[in-house]
């Protein structure tokens, strides 16, 4: 998707660490001894890997929070706060099914339904009805099992309404009123996330440090730790970070704000400043949770190498791809530029234009590989030049970033190919188990590209529906040069008409199998046809792959046919002014995506305000691809030349490292397994998976 200036905060936000102390210093009314008053028999906080919505950016004065109401929030050592979790969302879903099998008896508005049928209102998208009945239920049934459950729950539909001084509210509420309940973890991240979102990272990082110190929910704290590092290295200096150690009250707070701090010191190459600092926290707390990570970051500190790595870099800087292979080495560059600021390793580029042909990026790939000073090599830009770099990189031993390669069994040619990109296969498999598990669709409609690209997802696609149980109703295929998109589309309705006849005629008792009636069916089917007015409803999914050239006629042939359908897309559809443009048509879209750039990322507002500020010009989704592989090079080799070998393993274990587009994860297969399905509702963009 483009970056948006509009949506991403600004890369340093004026409040420093004294806001912090005033913060934790005020406001000492608040009561230490609240209760818990819930009895609550779900024991499962609703949070799960998935990022389940996207919170608006809400105008409006921060507001402070104190250090007597902060200090209530953190189980000291021996006190409750380490709960067993798993996904609310998923128990709900299990919750949900067994009433529908009529496994579990609620009476009508018993908590247990009233609680089931809000959670399907929230998941659906219809945040009003979730809240009227969480609100209904609690004002009917004070006090009723799943008080805090509902708590929650209130506070994210609140959340996605944009009510954010009401969603603020029922978190805070939680955390107060009920500091012994299992989801009181979930509302410390939402809390944070919240006050993220108005501006105000002191308060949210706050929250963060309160979940870190004394949360039982070990994801959930992994994840307020990675969101808490973002946050003190985009809004606070090294300096402040010091500071701020001595005003956090607990020894775990002050722990991962020294380690952060440290980190600091040392990409500044504050080397002494960052080992003193670590050795004399280690004195005073030497059996603090961070221990481990404080010592081995203390000996890096004393003994950082120097050297310099180089690394090779093949794209077509010239021909039909040279604008985007041109992209993508800016943003390879602009990162060899942050690191080389930064850390003791320094990396230089060996850059050779393949020309979009097999043969030069043959030849470039030989005289990068029998350099001995390159320590890994990035290219091509699509899978069949990527396929060439590769197996002359692989006959050499030299680790290889494919950054945008797309084909099945690349990674194939050997141990040393690494992939960047899912598969297509991938791709269309993940689009339909979505399809069918989460949106519980059975019956679909292909209307593809017949090019490679076009048949191997349509392939993995209808495997995925028919292993669910599901049905592909229709077929079809079109080539870029394809003008007239109406006969093709039309058979798609007729096909969906025939099926709403035979179901039709079994709902009756009636046989479908027989001549006669097949010719009926065909014919009510072609005046079916004809009467534009009458909506295709059978077809539960229609799964599309346009071209980028032909998108508009398809989707305009979409509209004239009257498919009332779920639409599932590709990556030509990842185009927000596109999107815009047909929102009546396209709102609540799924498509799956190379790029995604959450606009509240601290590290997307850094990396496109440093891009900007180096080049004149806004980054895109190249230059994130670019960067991105690079990053994975730094990250492998860390700060010291090895050898190439070494280098390969270490790439091989690289899990879960943020990118700009998202999380990279290298698979068995050497695979980046981490993948994105997005969704466009009511004028945005989220990631759903």
């Amino acid at each position: 998707m483009n970056l948006s200036a509009s949506a991403i905060p600004a890369a340093r936000f004026t409040r420093s660490s004294s806001s912090i102390v005033a913060l934790l210093k005020t406001c000492r009314g608040v009561s230490e001894r609240i209760s818990d008053v819930s009895s609550l028999q779900i024991e499962a906080p609703p949070h799960s890997g998935t990022k389940l919505l996207n919170f608006h950016t809400i105008e409006g004065p921060p507001q402070a929070f104190n250090r007597k109401a902060y200090n209530s929030l953190v189980p000291r050592s021996g006190t409750a706060g380490s709960f067993k979790s798993r996904s609310l969302f998923a128990t709900a879903a299990v919750l949900l099914a067994v009433l529908a099998a009529g496994g579990l008896t609620a009476a009508a508005g018993s908590p247990d339904s009233v609680f089931s049928a809000a959670v399907s209102a929230y998941m659906a998208g219809r945040n009003a009805e979730a809240l009227s009945a969480l609100e209904a239920l609690d004002s009917k049934q004070p006090g009723h099992s799943l008080t805090t459950a509902s708590l929650l729950m209130q506070a994210k539909a609140l959340s996605r309404m944009g009510e954010s001084q009401r969603s603020r509210e029922a978190f805070e509420e939680l955390i107060l009123a009920h500091p012994r309940s299992a989801y009181v973890d979930d509302a410390r991240y939402g809390l944070a996330d919240l006050l993220y979102r108005r501006n105000d990272p002191a308060g949210s990082l706050l929250q963060l440090l309160a979940l870190i110190a004394g949360g039982g929910n070990r994801a959930l704290v992994e994840k307020a730790e990675a969101r808490g590092q973002e946050i003190m290295e985009f809004h606070f200096t090294t300096d402040e970070l010091r500071g701020l150690v001595r005003d956090v009250p607990d020894e775990k707070g002050k722990a991962f704000v020294t380690l952060t701090a440290a980190r600091r010191n040392i990409q500044d190459r504050r080397f002494e400043t960052a080992r003193a600092d670590l050795d004399r926290f280690l004195r005073s707390a030497p059996d603090n949770p961070y221990a481990s990570q404080m010592e081995k970051l203390r000996g890096r500190a004393e003994s950082l190498g120097k050297g310099t790595a180089v690394i090779g870099v093949i794209l077509p800087l010239s021909g039909p791809l040279g604008e985007q292979g041109s992209q993508v080495l800016a943003g390879i560059q602009y990162a060899v530029q942050l690191n080389n600021e930064k850390m003791a390793l320094k990396f230089e580029l060996l850059v050779r234009d393949s020309e979009g042909s097999p043969v030069q990026a043959i030849r470039a790939a030989q005289e990068i590989c029998r350099n001995s000073d390159v320590a890994a090599v990035i290219g091509d830009l699509d899978s069949h030049l990527s396929e060439s770099v590769a197996a002359v990189a692989q006959e050499n031993e030299v680790p290889c970033i494919a950054p945008l390669a797309m084909s099945d069994g690349l990674t194939g040619i050997g141990p040393y190919v690494f992939q960047m990109n899912g598969t297509l296969g991938d791709r269309g498999h993940a689009l339909a188990e979505y399809a069918c598990s989460s949106l519980g669709l059975k019956r679909f409609a292909m209307f593809t590209s017949g090019d490679t690209y076009g048949r191997v997802i349509r392939k993995a696609f209808s495997e995925e529906v028919i292993r669910s149980g599901g049905e592909i109703l229709a077929d079809r295929t079109f080539t870029e040069d394809t003008k007239d998109f109406s006969p093709i589309l039309a058979a798609v309705r007729e096909a969906g008409f025939k099926r709403f006849l035979q179901d039709s005629i079994r709902a009756a008792g009636g046989d479908v199998s027989g001549e006669m009636v097949k010719g009926v069916i065909d014919r009510k089917a072609a005046r079916m046809l004809d009467n534009r007015d009458i909506p295709v409803r059978s077809v539960e999914g229609l799964f599309i792959l346009p071209y980028r050239t032909n998108l508009e006629s398809i989707l305009a042939q979409i509209h004239y046919q009257n498919f009332e359908t779920q639409l599932l897309a590709g990556s030509s559809l990842d185009d927000l002014s596109v999107l815009l443009g047909r929102k009546d048509l396209l709102d609540g879209i799924v498509f799956f995506s190379e790029y995604f750039a959450d606009p509240f990322s601290p590290a997307v507002a850094a990396f496109r305000t440093g891009f900007r500020k180096m080049s004149g010009r806004n980054p895109g989704s190249m230059e994130a691809i670019g960067y991105d592989a690079a990053s994975v090079v730094f990250q492998a080799m860390g700060d010291k030349t090895m050898p190439r070998s070494e280098i390969r393993d270490a790439l091989a274990a690289v899990r879960n490292l943020d990118g700009i587009r998202g999380k990279i994860s290298f698979d068995g297969n050497r695979v980046n397994s981490a993948f994105r399905l997005l969704q466009f509702r009511e004028g945005r963009v989220d990631m759903i998976r």
